[in-house]
């Protein structure tokens, strides 16, 4: 097999950036990242979200680095990196919608035809998540307002990941719990 100059080059930076040179790494990052912005912004549709799954991509390499036993399968092992970053992305994003869309539902209680209904429907829902403990309205926020993954609130929060998606799983259970026991005191 014959490898190019190019190939033999950036193996020997990937080998030097593991032993810790960091005008290697840095040059890595100068060499890849256009080509990682490009490959995220193709399946993200969004430039400012393809910048900042680049910049996770490079933090999971330098906590990875040391793994990567052949210098020859980095271009390979960044692109796996990227490509998973991306679909956790997009997998969040379909979620937080499927939920959002849900709780619409929900704050709506069917009554799509009356206004009135609708309007008061959601401000019960903002009334009983007003009533919520800052940390669990601040919990609710991070998730579906501002579109944090779970990871990156266990890491905000310092909590594992599990304790966040409980306590979320909780958290809509008694804003579900809320709002029908709203529904059923009316009647």
């Amino acid at each position: 097999m014959v490898r190019s100059v190019k190939t033999i080059v950036n193996e020997l930076q990937v080998l030097r950036a593991q032993d810790g040179d960091e005008k290697a790494f840095r040059d890595l990052v100068e060499r890849w990242s256009p080509q990682l912005l490009r490959f995220c912004r193709r399946r993200t549709d969004d430039l400012d979200t393809a910048r900042e799954i680049v910049q996770s991509v490079w933090l999971q390499v330098v906590k990875g680095f040391r793994r990567l036993d052949d210098p020859a399968r980095f271009p390979a092992w960044l692109f796996t990196i990227a490509a998973r970053a991306c679909a956790d992305h997009v997998r969040g994003q379909v979620h937080r919608r499927t939920l959002a869309a849900h709780y619409k539902d929900v704050a709506l209680n069917g009554q799509h035809s009356d206004e009135a209904a609708t309007d008061a429907s959601v401000l019960d829902l903002k009334a009983a998540i007003a009533m919520l403990a800052p940390d669990q309205r601040r919990l609710l926020s991070l998730y579906y307002t501002q579109g944090y993954s779970i990871e990156e609130i266990a890491t905000h929060l310092n909590i594992p990941g599990g304790t966040v998606k409980s306590r979320l799983h909780s958290l809509r259970e008694e804003l579900r719990r809320a709002h029908e026991g709203d529904r059923y005191d009316q009647h």
